[in-house]
């Protein structure tokens, strides 16, 4: 398994579980570009998108799990260009928008 983890303090909390068969990257997935990395209350909720709050608010602890704590810089990396996904027969993505 091959996970990815963008905020540097979660990072660090997947890497001490030393999962067996598991390697995690410290990157966020997507087209290469530079974009803004929205840390959300919710770790699940962080994303390089804006959380729309008109549609989280329908959803029990959506919205305050969805506030923007903080937002940071970061660069996206392609799938294609990580040696460590070469070969890979099946992919399960857990993505927002």
């Amino acid at each position: 398994m091959v996970g990815f983890e963008p905020v540097p303090e979660q990072f660090a909390a997947l890497q001490a579980m030393a999962l067996p068969n598991a390697t995690f990257l410290p990157h966020a997935v997507g087209d290469g570009s530079d974009g803004v990395l929205r840390i959300c209350r919710g770790p699940g909720m962080t994303s390089l998108l804006e959380p729309d709050m008109e549609v989280l608010r329908h959803f029990h602890l959506f919205e305050r799990l969805a506030q923007v704590v903080d937002r940071r810089p970061i660069e996206t990396v392609r799938l294609d260009d990580l040696d460590e996904v070469r070969g890979t027969d099946f992919f399960k993505f857990d993505v927002q928008g």
